[in-house]
């Protein structure tokens, strides 16, 4: 968003010296340095060279005002404005996107919590039913097909468990890189 803010800072810029070309100029130009003559009226009498190096300086202050430039300073003005209109929307822009990575992230959290709950939920009632199976096993009600039955499925939902929790991890990651706490 701060990348995209202060590109919309630039264009601002670039409105202002669209703009500026509405306002009045002032040039101010001045030089000095030598100026050889070499005319009729420069010759030396004395030894016949008709040269002479003299200082010259001189100084130009111009003030100018645009009158009429066939409407393209204006032009120029509108299409600033729409490039501002169009960076003020970026910025804007990016900053939803951010705003429903943030949201995305905050739900992934909420939903991987809610699958770890029902997992842990699952791997406690596997449990119990591995107690209630191994005590009709013991008891001769039952026999041991059942019980490892029963130990394949508790296995398979700790397994489970392992996955939400490691799921869980990466959603928090991700929510710490997107929101930043």
């Amino acid at each position: 968003i701060g990348v995209v803010r202060h590109d919309r800072r630039a264009v601002d810029q670039e409105l202002r010296q669209a703009r500026a070309r509405l306002l009045p100029s002032i040039d101010v130009r001045a030089a000095v340095g030598p100026e050889i003559s070499h005319n009729g009226n420069t010759r030396s009498v004395s030894d016949g060279d008709d040269s002479r190096t003299l200082l010259r300086s001189e100084a130009e202050l111009s003030l100018s005002q645009l009158l009429f430039d066939g409407f393209e300073t204006q032009g120029e003005i509108e299409r600033q404005r729409a490039r501002v209109d169009s960076a003020a929307r970026r910025v804007a822009e990016a900053a939803e996107f951010v705003a429903l990575d943030a949201i995305e992230a905050h739900l992934e959290v909420m939903r991987a919590q809610r699958i770890v709950e029902l997992n842990e939920d699952n791997v406690r009632q596997h449990e119990s039913i591995l107690g209630k199976v191994g005590r009709l096993e013991r008891e001769g009600r039952g026999d041991i097909a059942d019980v490892r039955q029963t130990e394949a499925r508790l296995a398979e939902a700790r397994n489970s468990l392992a996955i939400a929790r490691g799921r869980l991890a990466d959603a928090i990651a991700t929510y710490i890189r997107v929101v930043g706490e």
